[in-house]
């Protein structure tokens, strides 16, 4: 979600329309937005909110995801393609604020997917 929204509100009509396919989907009101707390101490730079969600992929037991972001959440979603770019299948963005991490997360998820490519020839 972007800066001052809430996937708790923005979403849900989303997610639970019948052109989803029913796909299980989770809503992430990340630190500071939506009912989250805002703890003082967090530093709510990007790759922070990456690394939150990290944890909940790992909390979850996710081995795999598609991840989607808006604005600032489509920053956050490129950090996380990066930072786990095994554990993504497919990343979508919308009018994300960091352009510049964009390519940086393509080319993890390319290599990923060449990684993958490979493993299944052998």
């Amino acid at each position: 979600h972007g800066l001052g929204c809430a996937s708790s509100y923005e979403y849900p009509r989303v997610v639970t329309d019948p052109a989803f396919g029913g796909r299980r989907a989770i809503l992430i009101d990340l630190p500071g937005s939506g009912y989250s707390e805002r703890p003082a101490s967090f530093s709510y730079r990007t790759s922070e909110q990456a690394k939150v969600i990290v944890e909940l992929l790992d909390h979850l037991q996710l081995d795999a995801c598609w991840l989607y972001g808006h604005s600032m959440g489509g920053s956050i979603a490129i950090e996380v393609a990066a930072l786990v770019p095994q554990r993504i299948r497919a990343l979508a963005v919308s009018e994300p604020k960091r352009l510049r991490r964009i390519s940086y997360a393509v080319f993890c998820l390319k290599k990923k997917k060449q990684t993958i490519s490979r493993k299944q020839t052998i």
